[in-house]
């Protein structure tokens, strides 16, 4: 498949994909490129940390965080 007709195939679905993040509460920024807080996002609830998270394929050290 040639990239141009990749590209107007894909084009309608970034499209929508593209305001639908935007209907979804997503960033929102100011014309200077700053992100722009939620008003509500003092009310947001905290649900964890990822305590001795690793992406590595080693084995994480044992008992690392008793």
């Amino acid at each position: 498949m040639s990239t141009p007709r990749t590209l107007k195939l894909l084009a309608p679905v970034l499209l929508l994909m593209m305001g639908a993040a935007d209907a979804a509460g997503g960033p929102h920024y100011t014309p200077g490129g700053e992100l722009i807080a939620p008003t509500d996002y003092r009310e947001w609830v905290y649900l964890s940390s990822g305590i001795d998270m690793s992406y590595s394929d080693a084995p994480a050290m044992a008992g690392a965080s008793e």
